[in-house]
């Protein structure tokens, strides 16, 4: 073969490879392009992140009074259609949907690839686990994907019903009881009350007979009423009672530890002429004192003779405005055959009686008013390390007045006489109950 030949041949071979490549190039860019097609097969995804509550130390446990905060992550980048409002969003109570709550959405942040909600939940009834539950197909993206029904767990349980509860005492040999509270759920813990591992028992001991309402209270802060009644003290007891010249004697009521409430329901409403008290049990016989106002017909400086117990008394305080008698070293005089602490006497409103001071005698036209008796009481007790007393006292034009405590003088005035009262001695811790159970009837005529 000439080299014309061989030169001729080369040359075709070469302008068929560039052909070649030339195809090539073309068919590798055109895969290129169809790679670059976006495919989108991941729903939209709903979390919690945290949630809010403000029982606060107890936040795994709510009621109707509590107000929720979920904080709810909606992630998805291609978001056509967002549906997340309250009416995809229910609140499940033991898996059952509550159609009375309060609830509320915001927006609080927002990015490329996700949304944080904020739902505020509110006034939610029922007892049970709560849920939050996203309806199916609340968000959809641009490839028509939708959320499945999202079951968000808050961790809360809700319970509105409050604890059920016993009350029992028993009595120990050093005289005081032991009260037992027993409830059917765990209930949070009450300052000077003992309470068992499981939460469900408080325990504590009392010196004295006593009678109030107590407030139990469960971990969603629901509260019942329990009747602390305190009957087989022996420990340390004051025993009291009263002479009204309409009604004769009163005695302390053990219900309610009331001493004149017969005289409360009779439209005279006598003074109570003569207190007597008497400290009974196994504490040391100077633990509890006395202070009193007698008030007279003579007045000042003047001094009178019982006439049926021939012991003598003074117009104004009883030992002075200053000091305390120690009751069970202040005996006065015997009826039914034990010594009392007498404060007054039977006879302050006895027509012509004379004190032995001025022999003034009493007008009949003042004795028929009743105008005398006891007007001031404090009482305290030898220290306060463990017990306080309280006491409440009524007065005929102003109902019971507000109950006092540990020494505090109990008076409307000097010149208005008491017409019932009431005392109780209990441990520190429950002062304030039977403080606020006392005071309700203030102003009032109630005799419960």
């Amino acid at each position: 073969m000439d080299k014309r030949k061989i030169f001729l041949l080369a040359f075709i071979i070469f302008i068929l490879g560039i052909n070649s490549i030339a195809y090539g190039k073309y068919v590798i860019d055109y895969v290129s392009t169809v790679a670059k097609i976006d495919i989108d097969r991941t729903p939209p995804k709903i979390t919690i992140l945290e949630m809010n509550n403000t029982n606060t130390n107890y936040e795994a446990y709510a009621n109707k009074t509590h107000t929720l905060t979920a904080k709810i992550k909606v992630i998805e980048k291609n978001i056509v259609e967002n549906n997340f409002n309250t009416n995809n969003v229910k609140i499940l109570v033991n898996k059952q949907v509550q159609e009375n709550k309060i609830i509320s959405i915001n927006k609080i942040e927002e990015k490329q690839d996700y949304i944080i909600y904020e739902v505020i939940l509110e006034n939610i009834l029922g007892d049970g686990i709560l849920e939050i539950k996203v309806n199916e197909g609340t968000i959809v993206d641009k490839s028509n994907n939708i959320n499945e029904e999202t079951i968000l767990a808050t961790g809360i349980k809700i319970d509105n019903t409050p604890p059920e509860t016993t009350f029992k005492q028993k009595l120990l040999e050093s005289g005081k009881v032991n009260a037992n509270i027993t409830a059917n759920e765990g209930i949070r813990a009450v300052e000077g009350w003992n309470i068992s591992d499981d939460k469900k028992t408080l325990n504590k001991e009392f010196p004295s007979n006593t009678s109030y309402i107590f407030e139990v209270t469960d971990f969603a802060q629901n509260t019942s009423e329990v009747n602390v009644k305190i009957t087989q003290a022996t420990y340390l007891n004051l025993s009291y009672g009263s002479y009204s010249s309409s009604v004769n004697w009163s005695w302390k009521n053990e219900e309610n530890g009331m001493c004149g409430e017969n005289q409360i329901n009779i439209s005279e409403k006598a003074p109570i002429e003569l207190m007597i008290l008497k400290q009974e049990g196994t504490a040391d016989t100077d633990y509890i004192r006395a202070r009193a106002y007698i008030y007279t017909y003579w007045g000042e400086g003047s001094q009178a003779i019982s006439d049926v117990y021939e012991y003598r008394y003074n117009h104004g305080y009883k030992p002075s405005e200053n000091s305390y008698s120690i009751i069970n070293k202040s005996l006065t005089a015997r009826l039914d055959g034990k010594y009392w602490m007498f404060i007054g006497a039977e006879n302050l409103n006895k027509a012509n009686k004379k004190d032995m001071t001025y022999k003034k005698a009493i007008p009949e036209e003042i004795a028929k008013q009743k105008l005398y008796g006891i007007s001031a009481l404090a009482l305290e007790l030898k220290d306060y390390s463990e017990y306080s007393i309280i006491y409440q006292i009524y007065v005929k034009e102003k109902g019971w007045l507000e109950a006092v405590s540990d020494g505090e003088e109990t008076k409307l005035a000097l010149n208005k006489p008491i017409t019932a009262y009431r005392i109780t001695i209990v441990p520190k811790s429950e002062k304030k109950y039977v403080l606020n159970m006392w005071n309700k009837n203030i102003g009032t005529n109630n005799t419960k």
